[in-house]
């Protein structure tokens, strides 16, 4: 880790005359080898320091070939960016400056070929077991959710997602196990457990008798956040139903539907998102457009979980994704690597026509059976 009075003191200069630091200097004044970059991250906004010798404004790369999804390393506590200077996923050139705010601790990052990261983790379940009466649903379940990742858990119908979420979300009890969100115990201190969270589950159904706009207000009062009409009117049309703000719920289509649940999800803008099957029963459109919503959730750096049955949202949006049957966890890796690790498996063969997919290997893990 990257800490002390030195790293303080030279962040704090850099931020009085708003300059970047050297990653030079840092690696010099804290002893570290830092071979390429680091990457600091201030909850929801990131940026990169140059490398040593480059010039104070470094310019951002962009991911290497094959580097799936995020480019995040380390992570500062407590600190943020100017408005402009952020990037998504790694992958929008710029340049970019050292937060104005205090900074606490960074972590090292090694860009070597066998390199070590270090993420700080969002989400953290060990060994999570739920039973109902002799049912074993979740068997020794554990994952790790880093900040800012996408995290898609895919699995037939009874594997274990929806069971695995509601203990997660605290709607269950698990018999044992352990969840952290954040630094937060979840088991012994669940309400501060769920203010970390925004939950959007396979249904939802509000208030009858209410219009959206009011929906949207009654929410936010109950999580304590202060929206005026005008504010609320502008989260309606960030979701594009600026115009369905005086329509009920069930006057909408199943895709406003869902953007509503969404955005009363996040409305107290949670740290950790779970999603249950969010875009089952959508059509292509409406799809991509919630797909959109997650994404952009993910670059102001929000953590999401999410269930799904569908392989093509799995690559489309997922950092990583982990294979569940019979409640146990049986693979993990990112889409690309699911695919590289087992496309020799003589199940995951049997099951593709030609070029191995991410279907094939969930169907070869899982097996061909129906399930209810």
């Amino acid at each position: 880790m990257l800490e002390g009075p030195g790293l303080l003191e030279e962040m704090s200069r850099a931020r009085d005359d708003h300059q970047l630091l050297d990653a030079a200097q840092l690696s010099e004044r804290q002893s570290v080898e830092i071979h390429d970059d680091i990457v600091l991250s201030a909850h929801d906004q990131q940026c990169r320091l140059p490398n040593p010798g480059q010039d104070r404004t470094g310019e951002v790369r962009s991911p290497a070939a094959g580097d799936d999804r995020s480019n995040t390393f380390g992570t500062v506590r407590g600190g943020g960016l100017h408005d402009q200077d952020r990037f998504p996923n790694g992958q929008a050139p710029g340049k970019y400056r050292v937060a104005r705010l205090p900074i606490i601790v960074a972590s090292r990052v090694s860009s070597t070929s066998d390199e070590t990261v270090t993420h700080h983790l969002a989400l953290q379940v060990e060994g999570l077991r739920v039973r109902y009466g002799p049912k074993v649903a979740v068997d020794g379940v554990s994952l790790d959710i880093n900040e800012g990742e996408i995290f898609g858990l895919l699995g037939p119908n009874g594997a274990g997602k929806t069971s695995t979420l509601s203990a997660i979300e605290g709607l269950v009890k698990p018999d044992a196990g352990s969840i952290r969100v954040g630094d937060v115990n979840a088991r012994a201190n669940p309400a501060a457990a769920k203010a970390r969270m925004g939950v959007q589950l396979q249904s939802t159904s509000f208030q009858s008798n209410l219009t959206i706009r009011e929906i949207v207000r009654l929410y936010a009062g109950l999580y304590g956040v202060a929206l005026t009409r005008a504010g609320i009117d502008d989260l309606l049309a960030d979701v594009h139903l600026g115009e369905e703000a005086s329509k009920r719920f069930s006057q909408l289509s199943g895709g406003q539907q869902k953007r509503v649940s969404l955005l009363i999800a996040t409305i107290h803008s949670p740290p950790l998102v779970l999603l249950d099957e969010p875009t089952a029963g959508l059509d292509p459109q409406a799809r991509r457009q919630l797909w959109d919503r997650i994404e952009r959730l993910r670059d102001i750096g929000r953590s999401i979980l999410l269930t799904t049955h569908s392989m093509e949202e799995a690559q489309a949006v997922c950092h990583r994704v982990a294979i569940i049957d019979t409640g146990k966890l049986l693979t993990v890796d990112t889409p690309t690597g699911l695919i590289e690790k087992h496309k020799d498996d003589p199940r995951v063969r049997k099951a593709a026509h030609g070029q191995v997919t991410l279907e094939d290997v969930f169907i070869g893990l899982t097996g061909s059976d129906l399930r209810d």
